[in-house]
């Protein structure tokens, strides 16, 4: 069978591609999304110096606000710590402050309690909230009841929104006539 003739079913997707990734994202102004994959020889690696089995390892998400800093060279803002199974490749953090800068560290600990990072993220910036003025007014009217009479085999508006060329078009032809201007 040729490649271009197999069907949908057939496609073969890759969930890992056994690289070191981990990916932030802003989902809104107070959700991050983070996901992640390890590779095998790090996490061999990882397992040997530590010795252990890395389904055994303690794992965290470390969340650091950076905002206005660099975060190599500062102490974060603030740092919140999650904990996440050995398992797990992504993650949802919320509640977060709007308008803030953001990157996350997956990392495990040492038998002192020390954190130990594995994979540094992306920054990401959460968007600022709307504040009421930057929202758009609109004023609605209580609806004015239209009357409708039937004239003639003619429908005509009784109401303040009447079509006033009613006599004088009637969607094909335009009738001078009614205005008295007759051209010949």
């Amino acid at each position: 069978m040729l490649k271009d003739q197999r069907g949908c079913k057939e496609e073969q997707w890759r969930r890992f591609w056994n690289v070191d990734r981990i990916r932030l994202m802003c989902k809104d102004a107070s959700t991050l999304f983070v996901y992640w994959e390890v590779s095998s020889l790090r996490k061999q690696i990882i397992s040997e110096h530590f010795e252990s089995r890395w389904d055994q390892l303690p794992f965290y998400l470390l969340l650091h606000d950076v905002t206005d800093m660099l975060f190599e060279k500062n102490v974060p803002h603030s740092t919140q710590v999650i904990a996440v199974q050995p398992d797990s490749e992504n993650w949802y953090i919320h509640p977060v402050l709007a308008n803030r800068s953001y990157l996350i560290q997956l990392c495990t600990a040492t038998k002192e309690g020390e954190f130990f990072s594995i994979l540094q993220s992306n920054s990401v910036t959460t968007p600022r909230v709307a504040s009421v003025s930057d929202q758009p007014s609109v004023c609605f009217r209580r609806p004015i009841r239209q009357e409708r009479t039937v004239q003639e085999n003619a429908i005509t508006d009784v109401g303040p929104y009447s079509f006033p060329y009613f006599g004088e078009f009637d969607g094909y032809t335009v009738n001078f006539a009614s205005r008295g201007c007759i051209h010949e």
